[in-house]
């Protein structure tokens, strides 16, 4: 699936983009973002979000959280 437009649209706000692999940490302020790994309902690659903050960790499964790991 491509992402060509909604990169075309972070940039023309002026919004960072970054390609990021499953199991990949950033640190961007006070959170600690990591992908982790997930399928989509038709199987299809995703990735799914874990924050960290404060002692305090969020799961962000988007759509994917009841297809897959």
């Amino acid at each position: 699936m491509t992402t060509l437009l909604a990169e075309s649209e972070l940039s023309r706000h002026r919004l960072a983009v970054a390609d990021v692999d499953a199991w990949s940490t950033r640190d961007i302020g006070p959170f600690r973002i990591t992908a982790v790994p997930a399928v989509d309902g038709l199987g299809n690659p995703q990735l799914n979000w874990v924050v960290e903050a404060d002692g305090q960790r969020v799961f962000h499964g988007g759509d994917t959280m009841f297809h897959g790991y």
